[in-house]
């Protein structure tokens, strides 16, 4: 009976053992995703992906025991970041200029900060321009039904 009683206890403490390490790993489990999903993810090709980290739009990324790049969430939040930064037309020094100010931590905020500022003033033109050109093709293409409802009359009569 003692015997049984040492089994019982052993097998509790192993399997409490297993339930605490299982607990413990899927709380502190990380996200971590290479680049092939990465760039799926984003819609980047990995040549872009290496190419903003090896110019410093994106901090760099660790690597595994393997060599290859491990993504985590903070990596992710600045490919996200320079993607959308790129699409609406940013330059590569400015952004470069931004990355590096922002790695130099909260000090450099007001001076993050004001490029952000820039940038939208450069999309809002950029935004007026485009709806400049959208009323313009709007007008042209409002011509051309005019004249095809007159050639219509003129072919009638």
């Amino acid at each position: 009976m003692g015997l049984l009683y040492y089994n019982d206890i052993n097998i509790i403490l192993k399997l409490t053992f297993w339930l605490a390490f299982l607990f413990y790993f899927e709380e502190t489990e990380e996200l971590i995703l290479n680049i092939r999903t990465v760039s799926e993810k984003f819609e980047l090709s990995p040549t872009t992906l290496r190419y903003y980290e090896e110019v410093g739009l994106i901090p760099p990324v660790n690597r595994n025991t393997s060599g290859y790049r491990d993504y985590d969430e903070i990596d992710l939040e600045w490919v996200n970041f320079a993607k959308c930064m790129r699409e609406t037309g940013i330059s590569i020094d400015v952004l470069k200029k931004y990355a590096a100010l922002a790695q130099q931590g909260e000090q450099t905020e007001g001076q993050r900060k004001q490029i952000l500022i820039e940038q939208q003033h450069v999309l809002e033109q950029k935004m007026q321009t485009l709806r400049d050109t959208h009323a313009f093709l709007d007008n042209k293409i409002a011509t051309y039904e005019q004249h095809a409802k007159q050639m219509e009359r003129i072919f009638k009569n």
